[in-house]
């Protein structure tokens, strides 16, 4: 059992250094410098003769299984092995050097060449062999100039795409992970290592000539029984081998050229075919298309592809935000990761709230490392944990489809009718609770676990420590106002005591919102004075300029100020009454709509016609500019002020 959580465990640091963005490389190099300074026994290879001896047995014990067991010593090898491979992938000059001190090359070579070897080990070595030796941020010469790759070529590479090239359909049907190494692993090693310009200056090529020939015929073997998705990689393989052979002028047997030249013909002629048949379906848009010049042709596609990429996010949009929402389902209860009663579920269940509170505490820690956008990716994370959104039929389906794949046995156990599994009655505290679907719980008892890991006590401090990010301190307030919503007192407690406890916190805190509102109090102005000087620019089109100009109300110097290409001159005088103007009339827009609505104000015929969308209009509404980031933030900022004092709170 505790292998087997070992094997957990590298599993789910595969994924950690898969990550998307530029945190991949740093996600490599923690994990890397992790494994270097665990114990001896975390990092288990079987190098010398005695354990080389021992790790052949257990593969020849485990070879006829359908899967490998995952407590054994073999899965966990593998997943290690797997986990080096993750670190280096991508071009990482500094995990590369590490893992290659860690796996030389003559202990890949040693163990993909024996005969008892199973595919699922090689394809662990292979790939490990494909990005710390091949694919690579720095050459690695050893690889391009040494015996090791052709060693592997002839000993290994052949006999296993011979095997699979001359199996009968009921062998291939028993020995599919054979099948899937040779099609996916060994067909993408051949085609970066003989694609490599490191490769390509290599002389060694020449000398090995015959092993080269024997490789060719062999994938074409190979070729000639795949079919499905697969068939692509091999074909890619072919034609690297190919551009190869003929860069490097290698003699290959008039035989193996015709029939590689009429597996390309037969693959160029489905290509046409498949063309053929999207054009016949497209027959008056390709007319359309001819008639024009190529630059009007490009422009066409263009906009087409256009709309085909709006449109696809319009479709997909709510499918992904679907599937990762399936991440807050998971910090409801994190121990449901672990097999079901396993020690790792029973540790992780009895610290409830544990890997929140930790989750948190790295948020803290990321503003402070400069990491905003993650620093972001976690905030809204603890919001959505608050929230229950409606995800539509196919959203639901792919959620259930993500719940079953992660929580495995736990998500045919919820559907039971059992006892054990039915919801427990909802106790709303407050009219404003309501019952969030995906926890079982109440908002207000998750906003209360929340608070009590921290979420509260984080938010105050982001919002102290928030003055070099503004998005930064969105988010904060954002995270209050789902902590706060529905008016928790717990919370308004906490964040009291929170601020009265530390008189300093507290003026620096609400120091923020009072810049934040000086901020914007001094973009309105700003905003207006324009808008106001733009009045002033503008001349009636039935009236001439130069009347204006006829009798100057200031000296010329003031006249040259103040004035404009068009003639107006404005005074001082003049600004002071525009601006009263303006301002008067914002704010007797602002009585009326609070003491009225539409209908009471204006008819709609009236409200179109004075918006010049009317009858006599003659031009549609314009779109208002946007208000300026500065402006907007005091939304939620009032409203996170309002709920600090929701429920008639006096403290």
């Amino acid at each position: 059992e505790t292998q087997g959580r070992h094997v957990q465990y590298l599993k789910f640091l595969q994924t950690i250094v898969k990550a998307e963005g530029h945190f991949i490389r740093r996600s490599q190099d923690v994990v890397m410098q992790a494994l270097l300074n665990a114990e001896e026994d975390v990092l288990v290879f079987y190098n010398d003769k005695a354990s080389f001896n021992a790790f052949v047995e257990m593969m020849i014990t485990e070879r006829n299984k359908m899967d490998l067991d995952e407590g054994s010593q073999l899965r966990y090898h593998i997943e290690l092995v797997r986990l080096l491979a993750c670190c280096t992938e991508g071009k990482n000059a500094s995990t590369e050097i590490k893992c290659q001190s860690l796996l030389p090359l003559d202990d890949i070579v040693n163990m993909v060449d024996h005969p008892d070897c199973i595919p699922e080990v090689k394809e662990a070595y292979i790939n490990f062999l494909n990005h710390c030796y091949i694919d690579t941020e720095v050459e690695m010469k050893e690889i391009y100039n040494s015996h090791h790759i052709w060693s592997l070529f002839e000993k290994s590479f052949l006999v296993d795409m011979g095997r699979v090239a001359t199996a009968t359909p009921d062998r291939r049907n028993s020995d599919k992970a054979l099948e899937q190494y040779v099609v996916n692993c060994l067909m993408t090693i051949i085609s970066t290592f003989f694609m490599s310009k490191f490769s390509d200056q290599s002389q060694t090529i020449q000398s090995r000539q015959p092993v080269f020939v024997l490789l060719l015929h062999a994938v074409y073997r190979v070729s000639q029984g795949v079919i499905g998705p697969h068939r692509v990689n091999v074909e890619t393989c072919i034609r690297t081998l190919a551009d190869v052979a003929q860069k490097h002028n290698i003699s290959i047997p008039s035989e193996l050229v015709e029939q590689v030249a009429s597996m390309s013909q037969r693959t160029n002629s489905l290509l046409t075919r498949s063309v053929n048949a999207w054009g016949k379906k497209t027959a008056s848009r390709q007319t359309t298309l001819t008639q024009v010049g190529g630059r009007t042709d490009h422009l066409v596609i263009e906009q087409d592809f256009n709309s085909v990429v709006s449109q696809l996010e319009l479709e997909l949009r709510p499918l992904v935000e679907a599937e990762l929402s399936v991440l807050v389902d998971i910090l409801y209860q994190p121990h449901r990761l672990f097999r079901k009663g396993s020690e790792a579920e029973y540790t992780c269940q009895k610290q409830s709230g544990g890997f929140i509170s930790r989750l948190i505490s790295h948020c803290r820690k990321l503003l402070e490392d400069k990491e905003e956008e993650l620093c972001i990716k976690v905030l809204k994370t603890l919001k959505d944990m608050m929230a229950d959104p409606d995800f539509g039929e196919k959203g639901e389906q792919l959620r259930a489809m993500w719940l079953k794949t992660y929580l495995k046995e736990y998500y045919h156990y919820k559907k039971k009718d059992s006892p054990d599994t039915k919801m427990k009655p909802i106790i709303y505290s407050r009219p404003g609770d309501k019952l969030l679907r995906r926890s079982g719980r109440s908002m207000i008892e998750v906003q209360t676990s929340l608070a009590e890991e921290g979420a509260a006590d984080l938010m105050v401090e982001l919002v102290v420590n928030s003055h070099s990010s503004q998005n930064i301190f969105v988010e904060a307030i954002e995270l209050g106002i789902a902590l706060l919503e529905g008016g928790n007192s717990r919370i308004q407690d906490i964040l009291y005591q929170k601020l009265t406890s530390d008189n300093e916190k507290a003026q620096k805190f609400f120091k923020v919102f009072f810049e934040k509102m000086q901020d914007a109090q001094q973009e309105i102005r700003n905003t207006v004075t324009v808008n106001t000087s733009d009045m002033t620019q503008r001349v009636p089109d039935d009236k001439e300029p130069t009347q204006y100009s006829d009798k100057p109300a200031t000296s010329p110097a003031r006249a040259s100020r103040h004035g404009n290409k068009n003639g107006v001159v404005v005074t001082d005088e003049m600004r002071e009454e525009m601006n009263s103007a303006v301002n008067a009339t914002v704010q007797s827009f602002n009585v009326i709509r609070a003491e009225k609505t539409g209908d009471e104000l204006l008819s709609d015929e009236e409200s179109c016609a004075g918006r010049g969308g009317g009858p006599g209009g003659g031009h549609l509404e314009e779109e208002e500019p946007k208000l300026s980031a500065k402006i907007t933030v005091m939304d939620p900022i009032l409203r996170c002020l309002q709920l600090f004092c929701e429920n008639h709170n006096p403290d």
